[in-house]
């Protein structure tokens, strides 16, 4: 049986809808929510920021998509594809060493970003 929710469309009106299916959306996130994860990790971790990033979305990011090889400077289609296993276990990886070795994501990807500019 399909799960369903409820929607108000005015008027009294209710409409059916199927759910979303989150198991996909956990199974095969995208890159905005492997960033937000990443994010979330690191604040919570209390890493320093100030090698090239000085928050925690900016330094997920970086760190996000140097492990996906995906470029720093992407569109809107950048960020809702959905990555793979092998890939989430990359960026989880690198996410684990930042905070538990306290490593700068420019010093883990080899690169820190200055006015767009990458420094190698």
């Amino acid at each position: 049986m399909r799960e369903l929710f409820h929607t108000a469309t005015g008027a009294g009106r209710t409409r059916l809808r199927p759910a979303r299916r989150r198991a996909h959306a956990r199974q095969n996130p995208s890159v905005r929510a492997l960033i937000g994860r990443g994010a979330a990790r690191l604040a919570r971790a209390g890493v320093y920021f100030g090698h090239g990033t000085d928050n925690a979305w900016d330094e997920a990011a970086a760190i996000v998509l140097h492990a996906l090889g995906l470029p720093q400077h992407g569109d809107a289609r950048l960020y809702r594809r959905r990555v793979g296993r092998d890939a989430g276990r990359r960026v989880r990886a690198l996410l684990a060493r930042r905070i538990a070795e306290r490593i700068p994501a420019a010093y883990l990807t080899g690169v820190a970003w200055f006015a767009g500019v990458p420094l190698k």
